[in-house]
């Protein structure tokens, strides 16, 4: 997944270089408008080098948690995400947050999910101040259930999660992103104990 700028009659993904000592990334180049930018690691950002090469940066911003992978997936030197993914942060007391963060379990979208007997997805509905508006369930590649939880993945690439821990058949947006599903018993580790 690349996020694609427009160039001069065509397309170019994003494009990243890393500067690696001792296994650790000091430095972080973006290539904008042609030149190669440097990029200020911030102090809630860490980078990992995985063993295929790949590089993971995790951020931590308050309740919101965000993981992008980097690849140099021909060997030039240059990376490319190839994918983002979001989670929100629980808290020790299973309470949710009352500040203005933008995103959270306390915004998401909260759905209804109605399955056939073949698991299959029939019916969707948004909880919109306070009515059920019905939304095409047609607009997911697929839908799945695993617990508590569905995730659901669109045709652009594009999966959320929800979670109903409280049982009420309201489900709640705990985790999006691009890419590769996360691993959903991370999710649910850390919304374990949210009233959702």
């Amino acid at each position: 997944m690349s996020k694609y700028k427009k160039g001069i009659g065509y397309y170019s993904p994003k494009l990243y270089q890393f500067t690696l000592q001792n296994g650790q990334v000091t430095e972080v180049f973006e290539m904008k408008h042609g030149y190669l930018k440097p990029k200020w690691i911030k102090p809630y950002e860490s980078y990992t080098v995985q063993a295929d090469g790949s590089i993971v940066k995790t951020e931590n911003k308050g309740w919101k948690q965000e993981v992008t992978v980097f690849a140099d997936t021909n060997g030039d030197g240059w990376y490319e995400k190839i994918s983002e993914s979001y989670t929100w942060n629980g808290n020790p007391t299973g309470t949710l947050p009352t500040s203005a963060w933008s995103m959270g379990p306390y915004v998401g979208s909260r759905k209804t999910f109605t399955f056939d007997d073949q698991g299959q997805l029939v019916a969707v509905q948004e909880v919109k101040n306070g009515w059920l508006k019905p939304e095409s369930p047609w607009k997911y590649a697929s839908a799945q259930t695993q617990g508590d939880m569905v995730v659901l993945n669109q045709y652009n690439g594009k999966w959320e999660v929800y979670r109903d821990t409280n049982g009420d058949g309201v489900y709640t947006e705990v985790a999006q992103g691009f890419g590769a599903v996360v691993d959903l018993s991370g999710i649910a580790q850390q919304t374990q104990g949210w009233v959702l």
